[in-house]
């Protein structure tokens, strides 16, 4: 039960500084995103506190419902479109337990899958906006800077890095990562890109 109870308190915390990144002028996507990176942290309360499949699914579970109304009840990134990705993000995070203790993927490749999405994803997201007018991906990934997909692919070997210390490995996670950022429509990046990286990370560490 402690492990369910941080995971609460980090999720609270981490939407706490979100809120103060908005009143300090932070855009909302910024704020989005900050948040975003924050929860991706609580793979490492599941490593640590959450033993259990039981156990371990019930905080994304409970996220899935919570950020379904949210999406229900409010308009997402605008008033013309709802952020599925608030319901993707929390299912791929029970994709990626069931994977652990089901699939025996290991919990260290599970999160570099989380951290990739966690990290990768929310700084190419930013530095995207910022660079709007640069060149775009080709085709139906026109929405997709080629200055994001570089920060996704450079954040996303720093992450594998962090994890394994081998930078071929964290190329190759990396590359597949940022492909699937990339090429995956719909928003359903928040699925494709943490799930694929654990996959082929699985086959690595």
């Amino acid at each position: 039960m402690k492990g369910i109870l941080y995971s609460y308190l980090l999720i609270l915390v981490v939407l706490a500084i979100g809120l103060v990144a908005g009143k300090l002028h932070a855009s909302p996507m910024v704020s989005r995103k900050i948040v975003h990176m924050g929860v991706g942290n609580w793979w490492f309360v599941e490593m640590a506190m959450l033993p259990t499949l039981q156990l371990a699914l019930v905080p994304p579970a409970t996220f899935i419902i919570l950020n379904t109304l949210a999406v229900v009840l409010h308009k997402g990134e605008s008033e013309e479109k709802r952020n599925y990705g608030l319901i993707y993000y929390p299912i791929a995070l029970v994709v990626l337990v069931l994977l652990q203790f089901k699939a025996g993927i290991s919990s260290r490749a599970c999160l570099w899958g989380v951290l990739v999405m966690a990290y990768g994803d929310s700084f190419a997201a930013i530095f995207g906006s910022w660079h709007k007018d640069s060149r775009h991906l080709p085709g139906y990934m026109r929405d997709k800077t080629l200055v994001g997909s570089l920060v996704m692919l450079v954040v996303s070997v720093a992450v594998g890095l962090g994890v394994t210390h081998n930078f071929p490995m964290a190329l190759l996670v990396a590359l597949v990562a940022t492909v699937a950022e990339a090429a995956t429509p719909f928003g359903l990046d928040n699925l494709s890109v943490p799930i694929l990286a654990a996959l082929v990370a699985g086959q690595l560490v």
